[in-house]
């Protein structure tokens, strides 16, 4: 099974959220291989999903950048361009003999790979068992997966599973954006992974719940 992570923007806590379903899928024995293709400003992200990982990926990322700007920019600056193709290939390489693959993408669905493609290029063009949206449980979500979800409907992209991610820094709303994200009829919040480590018993619960629902199992209450 192939599960693509996305964001509804940048640093929304997709690598927390990545790391504790691949722990999860680790601990119940799964062999599971998490990637980030393309990653900028280092390697941190794609290194942390490694080592979460059941199954040894080497390298990643596919695309490491060193500036910390928009994926498309970076590898302009280092006089590359990022192929939707080569990550494809690339993917479909490394993950043989791996029951689950999570792929990371770098950025929010629209961040620019290139002056002629996204990451929802990258969505599409995967072909994932299960697409999962990963936003954060703060201010300004409510709009943000309002967007994000006006778009995935009109590129036509196969329906997400929705999850939040608690920031390191709760603010008013924190605690209050699933439930308000489904009585508003915006999206219905899967589940939401709590502040700490990602591997500790709180995000397992959650991570377990999400992989049950990603395997077709029936929605819990939000």
């Amino acid at each position: 099974m192939r599960v693509v992570i996305v964001g509804s923007g940048t640093g929304v806590g997709k690598t927390h959220v990545a790391q504790a379903l691949a722990h999860e899928l680790r601990r119940t024995g799964v062999r599971c291989a998490a990637l980030k293709p393309v990653e900028s400003g280092g390697r941190e992200d794609a290194v942390a999903l490694g080592q979460a990982s059941a199954f040894h990926v080497k390298p990643s990322p596919l695309y490491p950048l060193a500036r910390p700007v928009s994926p498309h920019l970076a590898a302009r600056f280092q006089g590359d361009e990022i192929s939707i193709p080569r990550i494809v290939e690339w993917v479909n390489r490394v993950s043989q003999g791996v029951e689950v693959t999570l792929v990371e993408t770098a950025g929010g669905l629209l961040s620019p790979l290139s002056a002629r493609t996204t990451n929802a290029d990258l969505v599409a063009e995967l072909l994932p068992a299960e697409v999962l949206v990963v936003a954060p449980d703060r201010l300004g979500v409510l709009h943000d997966v309002t967007a994000l979800h006006l778009a995935w409907r009109a590129l036509k992209l196969p329906p997400p599973t929705t999850v939040l991610s608690c920031p390191p820094e709760p603010d008013p709303s924190t605690g209050t954006n699933a439930a308000e994200l489904e009585l508003l009829g915006i999206v219905r919040v899967a589940a939401v992974f709590p502040p700490g480590q990602p591997d500790d018993q709180p995000s397992a619960t959650v991570a377990s719940e999400v992989l049950r629902l990603l395997r077709g199992g029936s929605p819990a209450q939000v």
